[in-house]
């Protein structure tokens, strides 16, 4: 059976009887938090398959300013929950909130642009948002063109590049947007926008770090990965607080000791190296740049970037990505 929270919660208290129970158990839930937060580790690896819709066209939808409601004649399907509404260029993409019928839907806020009746716009999957406990990206792939998809390009280099966000079609890279509510509720959670705008549609393979979710922490939570088997560093680590911590005026701690305390604060830093040297063993891992993106710097310098983000300049590639990737 696989070591678990309560196992390291129970051994300490058999080490450090006289500090309460419940300061036992927030330090060892802490502790363990703090391992996983301070590295990349192995077992935080995580994979998830997206594959984001193509564009739908609607032939034509009626816009209210200052409503969210939006009307159609029978062309809202309920799966548009959570997807955006694309309207034009100068208005922001709408998202939409609750599709009452086929005719009716509710956007995630009112409408502030100036448009009343709308011809071909478009329902797409603008942006990516990661799974509950997401950390960090480790890489993207497109495995419908067989290329990475970058994910560390910042929203200020775009707007640069398309600052209309005119161009549109298959994506090439994932932009940090802002915290959503998930359609299906819950917290909000960071959101990546699909750059160009996608209309394509594709299958991607994520690979990220999965955080701790020390919300859900309890006894019966196992110890994963190297920590399996070294359950001594978060002892380590717990241990140094309790021989820190001098008791009540009603019940003095006999485990108090500052100079032990040091020497288990000592023990878990090494320990804690040690776990990364062995966790990297099993999983080797570094950052690497994947794409080098000064080709795009220079195929959208000056008069080009001015082209594809300004349709009446007579962008070569008519407003979409074109060409320009390779």
């Amino acid at each position: 059976m696989a070591a678990t929270l309560g196992d390291v919660i129970r051994e300490i208290q058999l080490t450090a009887a006289a500090v309460p129970p419940l300061l036992v158990r927030a330090w060892t839930f802490d502790t363990y938090a703090q391992l996983l937060t301070g590295s990349r580790w192995g077992w935080q690896r995580q994979q998830v398959t997206v594959r984001p819709a193509a564009a739908r066209v609607l032939a034509s939808i009626t816009l209210t300013p200052g409503s969210a409601t939006v009307a159609s004649t029978a062309l809202f399907l309920a799966a548009d929950v959570g997807k955006q509404l694309w309207v034009g260029a100068g208005d922001p993409l709408l998202t939409i909130q609750a599709v009452a019928s086929t005719s009716s839907l509710t956007l995630a806020s009112a409408y502030t642009g100036t448009r009343t009746t709308v011809l071909l716009a478009e329902v797409i999957e603008a942006y990516y948002q990661p799974p509950a406990g997401f950390q960090q990206f480790l890489s993207m792939t497109d495995l419908v063109h067989h290329q990475p998809i970058p994910t560390d390009l910042s929203l200020e280099e775009v707007r640069l590049w398309d600052p209309g966000r005119q161009i549109s079609g298959q994506p090439r890279a994932l932009i940090a947007h802002q915290a959503l509510v998930p359609s299906t509720g819950g917290a909000a959670r960071v959101a990546y926008e699909y750059w160009p705008r996608n209309t394509t549609g594709g299958t991607y393979e994520v690979w990220y770090l999965a955080g701790p979710q020390t919300s859900s922490l309890n006894e019966e939570t196992a110890l994963p990965g190297v920590l399996e088997d070294r359950a001594f560093v978060i002892k380590d680590g717990v241990l140094a607080r309790c021989a820190a911590y001098p008791g009540t005026a009603q019940q003095k701690n006999p485990y108090f000791n500052l100079a032990l305390s040091q020497q288990h604060a000592t023990a878990f830093a090494v320990g804690r190296k040690d776990l990364a040297i062995v966790d990297d063993d099993q999983y080797p891992s570094q950052v690497v740049s994947h794409i080098d993106w000064s080709y795009v710097r220079r195929g959208m310098g000056s008069d080009a970037a001015y082209q594809f983000s300004d349709a009446s300049a007579g962008s070569p590639g008519g407003g979409s990505w074109g060409g320009w990737y390779y």
